[in-house]
């Protein structure tokens, strides 16, 4: 496609990215606050849940659009004194170790139907093939870009 794509009064796609980007954001912040959790602090839950064990350098690798290493070590701060995580430093090798506790898997659960929910909200009247579509135009845009 060539040209000006925009109907006359249309706003621009980067437009429609920020501002799903932070409807996004304030859905699942609100439905998370009953956790005391964000967004992120979801994301860093997820992610080291689905791994098992990270180094913070590898998470903040994963996260790098979403937090910085400061924003990381807040949430991991946090999940130390919920005793959902344990950081071990690795004095050798200069890395530190992310790694979920049982009572962290246990609340990983519970959140994460409360996510599938927010999901549920977040896509509701889409179909599948209209989500794999939006996903396939967000990737070639990134991957022109």
């Amino acid at each position: 496609m060539e040209g000006n794509l925009l109907g006359k009064d249309e706003k621009p796609i980067g437009y429609w990215l920020k501002e799903a980007d932070k409807s996004i954001s304030e859905k699942v912040n609100k439905n998370l606050e009953q956790y005391q959790l964000t967004r992120f602090h979801w994301q860093v839950l997820n992610t080291v849940f689905e791994k098992k064990e990270m180094t913070k350098e590898a998470i903040l690798n994963l996260l790098r659009h979403f937090v910085d290493e400061t924003k990381l070590d807040e949430i991991i701060d946090h999940f130390v004194m919920k005793k959902w995580m344990i950081q071990r430093n690795n004095t050798e090798s200069g890395t530190t170790t992310i790694q979920m506790t049982e009572e962290g898997q246990k609340a990983f659960h519970e959140i994460l139907a409360a996510q599938q929910k927010t999901r549920m909200e977040l896509f509701q009247g889409l179909t599948k093939e209209e989500y794999e579509i939006t996903m396939k135009v967000l990737k070639k845009i990134v991957e022109n870009a």
